[in-house]
């Protein structure tokens, strides 16, 4: 069978997509990206993060809180503004995201040792650890290659391992189908995302389009579609059965 020399060759390019983002957000293009970013999460942030917050406050105790990709850790600090009771971590593939994070840690704006090191590929956490899981911008980094564990399917199987029973995830990400290189970036369209749920075990709870420049002034908005090259997004939601 050709199936281990294919899962191999899978394995070896998807290894090296998330070198590349990891070398992507530690060069020049993501100091450029995380000098745009700041630490204020935009209004389309906010508003996705309180209403996730509340949907997962009707499924479950939303006691801890886990935020793949967190970045600079901005959106964990504004949750630690509004939900100082909920513990929270974070990982972040990049160095520059790490050490960025040191300085909310400085100002009190988040809790010492939130946000760690790591990849959305092995998750450093224990099974059943999170009542909600948070990621964005993360799997444009992560190629589709159905039926292999590995890439997306990878993921998403670390997500239902790390989720508690009853547990809510919500992922944004770019719409479209296939992937475009130089920079890599992967696109899903709405039977991948649901292929991808089937293949955690994790119900869909609701797939809908996301505006993530909603509320930002024009000029900002403008600098976001030049940094996503004006595609779509989606907003998924998961529950852990």
């Amino acid at each position: 069978s050709s199936l281990p020399y294919d899962t191999f060759a899978a394995g070896q390019f998807a290894a090296m997509v998330r070198r590349g983002a990891q070398l992507e957000y530690d060069g020049f293009t993501g100091r450029t990206y995380f000098q745009r970013m700041t630490f204020t999460p935009s209004p389309a942030a906010t508003k996705r993060l309180l209403e996730m917050m509340e949907r997962a406050r009707t499924l479950n105790p939303a006691r801890s809180f886990l935020d793949i990709g967190a970045g600079n850790g901005r959106e964990l600090a504004f949750l630690h503004q509004h939900f100082p009771h909920i513990q929270l971590h974070g990982v972040e593939l990049s160095e520059r995201g790490i050490n960025l994070s040191h300085q909310l840690v400085h100002t009190k704006k988040l809790p010492a040792n939130c946000i760690v090191q790591g990849d959305a590929l092995a998750l450093p956490y224990e099974d059943e650890s999170f009542d909600i899981v948070n990621s964005r911008a993360v799997f444009y980094h992560l190629p589709y290659i159905p039926h292999t564990g590995i890439g997306a399917e990878q993921a998403f199987a670390e997500i239902a391992r790390v989720l508690k029973k009853g547990g809510l995830a919500e992922i944004i990400t770019r719409a479209g189908s296939g992937r475009m290189f130089a920079p890599f970036a992967q696109h899903f369209n709405e039977a991948d995302l649901h292929a991808l749920a089937q293949s955690a075990g994790l119900k869909v709870l609701f797939l809908q389009s996301h505006d993530i420049n909603a509320g930002l002034p024009n000029a900002s908005a403008t600098v976001s579609n030049s940094i996503i090259n004006h595609v779509g997004h989606w907003h998924l939601g998961l529950i852990k059965p």
